[in-house]
């Protein structure tokens, strides 16, 4: 990797943050969001009103060593909608490759994972280039009685179960697990039993949402 300057990388990681002496995470003067300071050395105490995480980092050669920790609890990606606990921390490397950025991330979490959740960023620099506003509003695109709040209980599997067992996918592979990262799971799958009938999936699945009503009714008052 060619060298460069400490400085040139700094800014090439704007994305991030900077390094400097900040204690943790303070919001941006001239955004409504929190700003990602990128601490040189840990912090002393946090902040009772700290907004998002407290980040300590170090450089190893070229590349920036980042950790976070104090992260409130929510998802680890809202596609996937897998759940983070607020014990989770996250580990970055982040180096320069050429006009490339690369970001990875390591998440640990006691709570909800067996193993650390690895995945990678890249970035890559356009000097001359810029992003056009998109801005957001609210919209419900499924009306729902006033005083309804959608959920969906842990049992609820149903929905799931249907779409895995359309694809020939075994259900108990469905289900995850660290295992199932490695090559060879494909063999262990081949050992699996195969699903059951979908006339029983399908009955199990009404039970269940009987069962998420009578939940759902009793929480309510309804």
């Amino acid at each position: 990797m060619p060298a460069v300057s400490r400085d040139l990388r700094a800014q090439d990681a704007q994305h991030h943050g900077h390094v400097g002496d900040a204690r943790s995470r303070q919001p941006a003067a001239d955004e409504d969001r929190d700003a990602d300071v990128v601490c040189s050395a840990a912090p002393d105490h946090l902040d009772a009103g700290l907004r998002s995480s407290a980040s300590t980092g170090r450089w190893v050669g070229d590349e920036l060593w980042v950790h976070t920790s104090h992260l409130k609890e929510g998802f680890l990606q809202r596609t996937q909608g897998l759940l983070l606990s607020d014990k989770a921390e996250m580990d970055e490397r982040l180096f320069r490759y050429g006009d490339i950025l690369v970001n990875i991330m390591m998440i640990s979490d006691p709570a909800y994972l067996s193993q650390p959740f690895v995945y990678s960023k890249l970035y890559v620099r356009l000097p001359q280039g810029a992003m056009d506003p998109y801005p957001c509003q609210a919209y419900n695109h499924v009306p729902m009685p006033e005083g309804h709040v959608p959920m969906r209980l842990p049992f609820v599997t149903h929905i799931y179960n249907q779409g895995f067992m359309s694809h020939g996918i075994p259900l108990e592979a469905a289900r995850g697990g660290e295992q199932t990262m490695f090559p060879e799971y494909q063999d262990y799958m081949k050992k699996l039993p195969p699903n059951p009938p979908l006339e029983e999936i399908l009955a199990e699945g009404a039970k269940q949402r009987q069962r998420q009503d009578a939940i759902r009714e009793q929480s309510t008052g309804r």
